[in-house]
């Protein structure tokens, strides 16, 4: 009996929105360190007007300007602390992983016609993974906000800055961090998604894929020639696919959003791979069941018309 054809799988759709909250909580990190910085910006002008004036920077203006940089990063360490970074990391894991279930469900129960609860053996070991790394790529923004407006503000009372050149460079620095933080929204968000996709295609069985992108014009002309590659011969999972990062899977390159779509060919589908009974197993039915030849007939009758 030829093998049913597969129905079309629905496409993932990537978690955008998953992404624009994470994105959020992660600004909220930079405001935070913005705020610690209030009562250095009010005392600014004085002590760059003060150091301009004199040409010089005073002992007092430097100690203060220290002093009120110091201050800006204890605010900081009380406004921004770990855990807080943490329990926002493990939401979005959290998050990113129930997303990618009901995704990978619509394209399985399109294939396949049933639903699989997925067991996720390795679930807890990435989410906590995706955990760390996080909080050291957020702890990264405001300290090294910190360190360069320090920079900034001590290079300014040195040299007599105007001010507003000052507020300018402060600026442009909060801009950069921004910047950052959108960048690690989506680089990790799109790879946690992609390594969650992967390990529970493999728990049921899939071993190829399908390079899939989002289809719109952000998408890396690389990334679109993976995917006219791999709809003529699919990927392995366990040998990816060369691109400008290296072998990888989809997701795994920098802010990647493409995905992997299973290959259900490789896994038993219907009634193709229900397999006839050996010649062992049908004589050992036999010994077991009370020898009938008319009973035996009938059944091969019966074999016969469902065949």
């Amino acid at each position: 009996m030829a093998k049913k054809p597969l129905a079309k799988l629905p496409r993932q759709i990537y978690p955008h929105l998953i992404e624009q909250s994470y994105l959020k909580g992660l600004l909220n990190v930079v405001d935070h360190v913005r705020a610690t910085l209030i009562p250095l910006s009010k005392e600014l002008p004085s002590l760059v007007v003060s150091a301009a004036n004199s040409r010089r920077m005073d002992a007092n203006e430097g100690r203060r300007a220290q002093q009120l940089i110091e201050a800006a990063r204890d605010k900081m360490a009380e406004a921004v602390k770990p855990t807080q970074i943490e329990d926002l990391a493990r939401t979005f894991a959290a998050q990113t992983a129930s997303y990618q279930r009901v995704q990978l469900g619509r394209q399985v129960h399109a294939a396949l016609g049933i639903d699989v609860p997925f067991r996720d053996p390795k679930l807890s070991v990435m989410s906590e993974h995706f955990v760390s790394e996080n909080v050291s790529l957020i702890k990264s923004i405001p300290n090294e906000l910190h360190d360069d407006v320090e920079k900034m503000v001590t290079r300014a009372v040195s040299n007599g800055t105007l001010h507003g050149d000052l507020e300018d460079q402060i600026a442009s620095r909060f801009g950069v961090a921004r910047t950052d933080a959108a960048r690690i929204a989506r680089d990790q968000i799109g790879k946690f998604y992609g390594q969650v996709n992967h390990a529970r295609q493999k728990e049921i069985g899939i071993t190829r894929f399908i390079w899939r992108t989002v289809g719109d014009q952000r998408v890396r002309d690389e990334h679109d020639e993976l995917m006219a590659e791999s709809e003529k011969e699919p990927f392995s999972f366990d040998d990816p696919p060369d691109t400008d990062d290296g072998p990888a899977l989809p997701g795994e390159p920098i802010q990647c959003r493409c995905y992997a779509e299973p290959v259900f060919a490789d896994i038993g589908l219907g009634d193709d791979d229900e397999e006839e009974p050996d010649e062992e197993d049908e004589e050992d039915t036999d010994k077991s069941e009370p020898d009938d030849e008319d009973d035996d007939e009938e059944d091969d009758a019966d074999d016969d018309e469902d065949q």
